[in-house]
Formats: C-alpha cells, structure tokens, sequence
C-alpha cells in the first residue's frame, strides 16, 4: 500500500512537472511569435520613418536647388537689367526689335547701318565746313 502510495504521488509529481514543461514550453512559443511580430512591426515602423526621411530631404533638397536657382538667374537679370539701364535709348530700340525678331544678325545690321549714317553724317558736315571755310577764304 505504502509503495502505490508513494507511486501515485511520483506520478502525480511527473504529471505535474509534465504539465509545468508543456505549459513553459507553450509560454515560451507564444513569447517567442509575439517577439517575432513586434521585431516585423518595428522593422515596418522604422522603414517606414525611412521613406518619410528620405522623402523629406529629396523634398528640401529640391527646395533647396530651386532656391539657388532662383538666386542665379535673379543675379543675371539684375545684371542685365543694369546693363540695360546704362544702354543709349537709340541702341534700346534696336535691342527691342531683336527681342522681338530674334535675329541677331538683323540686329548687327540696323547697329552697323546707324553706324554709317553717322559716318556718313560727320563726313558731309567735314566736308561742308571745308566748302564754307574756303568760300569764306576766298572772298
């Protein structure tokens, strides 16, 4: 009797000890699938805050290239702006007219044809003070 005793209360024991092995095994399964779903979750969290990162500093960065870019071509028509400024209103007339027609060559074409007028201009007045120099020689 005692020995059935004893036998039922180390097969109780083992079922127990069994039942606690399965139990800390199933935990440790469960642990182990839950870890597994925060570490995928946190990668996808992470990924994400990546792209949104490098979506942000494409977005600046292009900010950025068309900040300067617009300070550049800023500096260039202010400079030619200036440029313009400076220009007698004869050769702004023509610049209009290129601007318009975009033919430079019609451009340099009306510059060198106002150019000979003038040459043509100061030559007849040369020529006339000498005509008028030597009639007022004469006499």
């Amino acid at each position: 009797k005692e020995r059935q005793r004893l036998y039922c209360i180390y097969m109780e024991k083992l079922r127990n000890r069994s039942a606690t092995i399965i139990q800390c095994l199933y935990r440790c399964h469960i642990c182990k699938v839950r870890a597994q779903r925060l570490a995928e979750e946190r990668k996808r969290l992470l990924e994400e805050q990546e792209m949104a990162r490098v979506a942000t500093i494409e977005k600046d960065s292009a900010i950025v290239i068309q900040k300067h870019c617009r300070r550049v071509l800023g500096k260039a028509k202010c400079a030619n702006r200036r440029i313009e400024m400076g220009l007698h209103q004869r050769l702004l007339m023509y610049l209009e007219r290129y601007v318009v027609d975009g033919c430079m060559w019609s451009f340099v074409k009306s510059i060198n044809n106002d150019y000979m007028r003038y040459e043509r201009t100061i030559t007849h007045t040369i020529e006339r003070e000498e005509k008028m120099a030597k009639t007022f020689i004469e006499k």
